[in-house]
């Protein structure tokens, strides 16, 4: 073989690992964009239904009082209590909408899923650490529901509640460890 003829086999080569390098870094970020629209989507779902949630109780509850179930302040405080957290919902939903990867660099989209994943688990804890004294406050305010009956029905609700809170709250950390990953992830392959 002359010289010309390994320059041109090699220059040939170098275009197609050059083509080749450049299709799977193509592919790889279609990947990644996929991984990140997933983890991302759940999480929105997830929040919005929560703010459904959160507001249907909230225009709900006032309704307890017209029906004589609740007291005024009663009703009052699970208004407020679901519109406080149809509003944390609200905020998280904007963190959420935030998390662009064609706007934001990878290290603030990174900063801002941590971000995301510490007010989640903090609004998980401070939630259940404020239940006991709200409900002791309710129930001072409302003795007309201190029946075993009534009790009762809370307290199977409130198990029912939890378990179920509980149950989406550590699917909802694994989509957050996802949605983190993928962050991770895409900071690894472009630094």
């Amino acid at each position: 073989m002359e010289i010309d003829e390994i320059k041109s086999i090699w220059s040939d080569m170098n275009a197609r690992l050059e083509k080749n390098e450049s299709l799977n870094k193509k592919i790889l970020n279609e990947i990644m964009d996929n991984r990140h629209q997933t983890a991302k989507e759940k999480l929105m779902k997830y929040e919005v239904r929560y703010l459904i949630l959160s507001a249907v109780f909230s225009l709900i509850t006032p309704l307890y009082y017209y029906a004589g179930i609740f007291s005024l302040v009663g009703s009052i405080m699970f208004s407020g209590l679901f519109v406080l957290a149809a509003l944390w919902q609200v905020y998280k939903i904007v963190l959420l909408r935030e998390m662009k990867m064609d706007v934001v660099s990878t290290t603030e989209l990174l900063q801002k899923s941590l971000k995301f994943k510490i007010i989640t688990r903090l609004r998980t804890i401070v939630g259940l650490a404020l239940m006991i004294p709200f409900f002791v406050v309710f129930f001072m305010i409302s003795p007309q529901l201190i029946k075993p009956e009534i009790l009762i029905g809370m307290g199977v609700g409130l198990v029912v509640g939890l378990i179920i809170g509980l149950t989406d709250y550590f699917r909802n950390q694994k989509d957050i460890d996802k949605l983190i990953n993928c962050y991770k992830d895409i900071h690894e392959l472009k630094y």
